[in-house]
């Protein structure tokens, strides 16, 4: 059914006369009067019938309707938790990019900590380079002035 009850009936309408008019023209004549009595009867009985057919396509409309409904109530429950998983998950990364980036602020602080104590033991080896010349430097001149003593101290006992 690709059209739908309110679209037939949309395209069926007719522009009719106001009832007044008609009411007053059916008063006017008298034979359409007693025409139009002896039609009421008929026009009852077809009445219900066209309201069946109304009513039976309307519950058709509306059997429809109703599935359309239900499909749509469906698909926003589907859509909901589908949100809702997408957001648990983004909840999940989000926690774990945090963590990461704790993580990697940590490592980049020991990192600088690990750089300023290597930097502080490259000094101190510096240190230790200069004082290990400066005593090597002395242990040449003591051993220089101990050689001039024994040699004085042989010259001396000969």
């Amino acid at each position: 059914m690709s059209e739908n009850f309110w679209e037939t009936e949309s395209a069926i309408a007719v522009e009719a006369p106001p009832e007044s008019e008609i009411q007053q023209d059916v008063e006017s004549q008298p034979e359409i009067q007693a025409e139009a009595e002896q039609a009421a009867p008929e026009a009852d009985q077809l009445e219900p019938e066209a309201e069946a057919r109304a009513l039976t396509v309307s519950l058709d409309d509306f059997a429809s309707l109703e599935e359309r409904i239900l499909r749509t109530v469906s698909l926003v429950k589907q859509e909901r938790q589908a949100r809702m998983a997408a957001e648990a998950q983004a909840a999940i990364a989000d926690a774990q990019v945090a963590e990461a980036a704790a993580q990697a602020a940590q490592a980049a602080a020991q990192a600088a900590q690990a750089e300023a104590s290597l930097n502080e033991e490259l000094d101190r080896s510096r240190q230790l380079k200069a004082e290990v010349a400066v005593l090597r430097s002395e242990r040449e001149q003591v051993k220089n002035r101990v050689n001039k003593l024994l040699e004085q101290l042989d010259a001396l006992e000969l």
